[in-house]
């Protein structure tokens, strides 16, 4: 009989969002329920990541300011960047 039940958690509604972790600041496109928050990191393992808006001045300074030093300022412009060009084209909507 248990072939018969539906898991409800399956069919919750889903949706994809590009998300960049705050720590080391890789960026990743995901899918999780509604309502998600926090998103696990594929390279570092924690679970900072967060949805990419670069319109949002709180993300910005938290994501910019972690940069520490060159190379990572501009590893994390580069997501900061590809964020707005798929909003500015439609693809994406924070």
């Amino acid at each position: 009989m248990s072939a018969d039940i539906i898991e409800l958690s399956d069919r919750r509604p889903h949706v994809s969002k590009y998300v960049a972790c705050m720590d080391c600041g890789r960026d990743w496109a995901a899918a999780a329920p509604v309502g998600t928050s926090s998103f696990e990191c594929p390279s570092c393992g924690s679970m900072s990541g967060g949805v990419v808006n670069p319109h949002d001045a709180e993300f910005f300074k938290d994501f910019m300011g972690r940069a520490d030093g060159n190379e990572t300022w501009h590893k994390r412009m580069k997501v900061l960047i590809n964020a707005k060009n798929m909003i500015d084209s439609g693809a994406y909507k924070p």
